[in-house]
């Protein structure tokens, strides 16, 4: 079983506007775990991001909503 767990900073993106959601994407099937925990998806709980990355990765999200908007997830 491949465990991986990554803070992914600020929902992925750096501030003046960088997304770097592909990039998460793009490590995430090349690792290929088996179970993933992410930190720090502010914005995950809103929108599609969460369901990109999942779909992506094929993998089922549970998310975590925080009331500091730094969610977290699991996905497998």
């Amino acid at each position: 079983m491949r465990l991986m767990t990554w803070n992914i900073k600020t929902g992925g993106r750096d501030r003046g506007g960088t997304d770097r959601l592909e990039q998460v994407i793009r490590v995430v099937t090349t690792q290929r775990p088996d179970v993933l925990g992410l930190q720090e998806l502010r914005d995950f709980d809103r929108g599609d991001r969460l369901t990109r990355l999942a779909d992506a990765t094929g993998m089922r999200p549970y998310l975590a909503r925080s009331r500091f908007g730094q969610p977290v997830a699991v996905l497998v």
